[in-house]
C-alpha cells in the first residue's frame, strides 16, 4: 500500500518543465535521462537534482516499460524543476500500483521501488481518469553537494 498518495502538485510560476511521449522500448530510459539533463541545463543549481532524478526517472520509465505497457503502448514523462525540488511523473496504461518490495540480499532485481523510496522525498501512485492507467510520481530534493 502506498501511503504518499495524497501529495498535491502545486503550480509554481519559477518552474521548468518538460514532457516526453515514450514507446515501450529498452531506448525510452537513455531518451528520458537526456530530457532530464537538458531541463536541469536550463534552472539554476539544476545539477543538484543530476544524480538522484536520473536513477529515478531510469526506475521509474523502467517499470512503466516492463509493468505498465504493453507492446505498441506509449507512456509519458513529465518533469518539473526548481530551485527546491525536482517532480518526476511516469503516465502509463497499468492501474497495479507500485510496491516496495522487501528482498533476499543475493536477489536479480526488485530494488528499484527501494532506490526510488530513498532517494525521493516523498513518492506516491494515483490512478487517473477510469480505463486510463496511473501516474507514478517522486519528488526529489536537491542534493547538499557544494555547487
Amino acid at each position: 500500500m502506498i501511503t504518499a498518495n495524497a501529495e498535491v502538485e502545486q503550480d509554481d510560476p519559477s518552474d521548468s518543465m518538460a514532457e516526453l511521449l515514450l514507446p515501450k522500448s529498452e531506448l525510452s530510459a537513455p531518451r528520458a535521462r537526456a530530457m532530464l539533463a537538458k531541463l536541469l541545463e536550463r534552472v539554476d543549481g539544476g545539477e543538484r537534482f543530476t544524480e538522484a532524478g536520473s536513477i529515478v526517472l531510469a526506475e521509474l520509465v523502467a517499470n512503466a516499460v516492463a509493468h505498465g505497457t504493453r507492446r505498441g503502448d506509449r507512456f509519458i514523462v513529465r518533469l518539473r524543476v526548481n530551485a527546491v525540488r525536482l517532480r518526476i511523473e511516469v503516465h502509463d496504461r497499468s492501474t497495479k500500483e507500485p510496491v516496495v518490495r522487501a528482498l533476499a540480499p543475493m536477489a536479480e532485481n526488485g530494488r528499484g521501488m527501494q532506490l526510488v523510496s530513498s532517494l525521493s522525498q516523498s513518492w506516491g501512485c494515483r490512478l487517473r481518469a477510469p480505463g486510463v492507467g496511473k501516474a507514478v510520481w517522486a519528488v526529489i530534493p536537491p542534493s547538499q553537494g557544494s555547487c
